[in-house]
């Protein structure tokens, strides 16, 4: 399978970085492999972080087991038409009944406007 672009909603995004959340039935093993996310090239950028959460399959017929396997990686080169990730950490849930649902419509904080009025004394920097 291939990349879904509505699978990936942004967490979090601030001064240039971005946090996302990726949700897929594909195996975690498929989502990390070398080209799955170039066609997300144009939304993620050099340094982004994307949480992936990836379900497993075990018998022959497709049928998703109850368990989940998650992922943090980083986007280490985002170029058109090629996007490469580094694993930072991965780990295996408990077991879940179905497999991860797509997550709803994305919650964006504000970001903090930098301050250009220098900071009081006894303010922490």
């Amino acid at each position: 399978m291939t990349f879904q672009s509505n699978g990936l909603r942004v967490i979090g995004a601030c001064h240039g970085f971005a946090l996302w959340h990726y949700a897929t039935r594909e195996r975690l093993s498929d989502v990390l492999a070398p080209g799955y996310f170039n066609p997300a090239y144009g939304l993620v950028r050099s340094g982004h972080h994307l949480h992936v959460t990836a379900a497993i399959r075990h018998d022959a017929s497709g049928d998703w087991i109850e368990a989940a396997d998650h992922a943090l990686v980083a986007v280490t080169s985002a170029r058109p038409g090629r996007v490469s990730v580094s694993p930072i950490g991965e780990t295996r849930t408990a077991r879940h009944r179905e497999p991860p649902p797509t997550p709803a419509s994305p919650v964006r904080a504000p970001c903090p406007a930098a301050s250009s009025q220098p900071a009081a004394q006894g303010d922490a920097p």
